[in-house]
């Protein structure tokens, strides 16, 4: 199992200071990268050595 601590931002709060519903899916891109690297090491993007593609991701609220 993958876990990334994210610590919010000016910019992701409202002035109530609750998340904004867009930055959940710009949170999701910062754990992306320790993902992909389980299944490329390396991260190298070459189409012949790529293992995996992020299809979709869906956020339903």
């Amino acid at each position: 199992m993958f876990s990334k601590i994210v610590e919010p931002s000016f910019g992701d709060l409202d002035g109530l200071k609750h998340v904004n519903n867009n930055v959940l899916g710009k949170w999701f891109e910062l754990g992306r990268n320790d993902f992909f690297r389980f299944f490329t090491p390396d991260l190298n993007v070459d189409h012949d050595v790529w293992r995996l593609i992020m299809l979709r991701t869906e956020l339903i609220f």
